[in-house]
């Protein structure tokens, strides 16, 4: 179809919306951007552009949010015309008060991950809070928030999957069940005072329903 390949412009102006901290992954190094461009709207010629939108949420103004919303805005082929977005979500940052007592520093932010089937965008946020005192030190806690939209036309369908006290450490597409299509596959990590457990859960993208959901004795300490 009609310009195919012209994704530079738009590969700038995801670039432009995110800010590095949401890029680089935990340890410092690229996550792929590839999933955020794509031909998702039959109406619309060539690929679009499906940019995350980070919104935070600081009730108290503090200046440390205590949630996040999300959402993806769906521009067309290489320009600033938004077609559309996505239903907006929103999800808990873990709480700092158990954490530090008179902390001397606090932030929150979110740590993402794409992956995207045909019309289904997903994105995988790690909600990460962070705080410093003289009393407790360094310390931080974590949120894992998964948010599943169609993306080919207003009003898509969406779905999240909010799992708190968890590590994020994979989002992957796979058949699960064997009947030939692409099921969500998430992976989080559940830290204990003397074992770590992985739960792994699997999605049909759908129809939304588990395919399964386990937990995994991984670790023991």
């Amino acid at each position: 179809m009609k310009n195919k390949s012209k994704v530079a412009l738009g590969t700038l102006a995801i670039f432009s919306i995110l800010s590095f901290s949401s890029l680089a992954g935990a340890d410092d190094s690229f996550i792929s951007m590839a999933p955020l461009i794509g031909e998702v709207n039959a109406g619309s010629p060539g690929v679009e552009f499906i940019m995350p939108h980070f919104i935070a949420v600081d009730a108290n103004n503090d200046g440390v949010a205590e949630q996040m919303s999300f959402k993806n805005d769906i521009f067309a082929n290489n320009s600033k015309n938004k077609l559309y977005s996505s239903k907006k979500r929103t999800a808990d940052y873990p709480d700092i008060t158990p954490l530090c007592t008179d902390p001397l520093w606090a932030e929150s932010y979110p740590n993402p991950i794409f992956v995207r089937s045909g019309k289904w965008m997903v994105t995988g946020v790690q909600m990460i809070s962070e705080c410093y005192s003289a009393t407790e030190g360094d310390q931080d806690a974590e949120n894992a928030f998964i948010y599943i939209a169609d993306v080919s036309a207003q009003g898509g369908t969406v779905k999240t999957v909010k799992m708190d006290g968890t590590s994020l450490i994979g989002l992957d597409l796979v058949d699960a069940d064997g009947n030939g299509t692409e099921d969500l596959m998430i992976s989080v990590i559940i830290e204990q005072e003397t074992r770590d457990l992985a739960r792994v859960y699997f999605m049909d993208l759908e129809s939304q329903q588990v395919i399964s959901n386990n937990l995994f004795n991984v670790s023991q300490h």
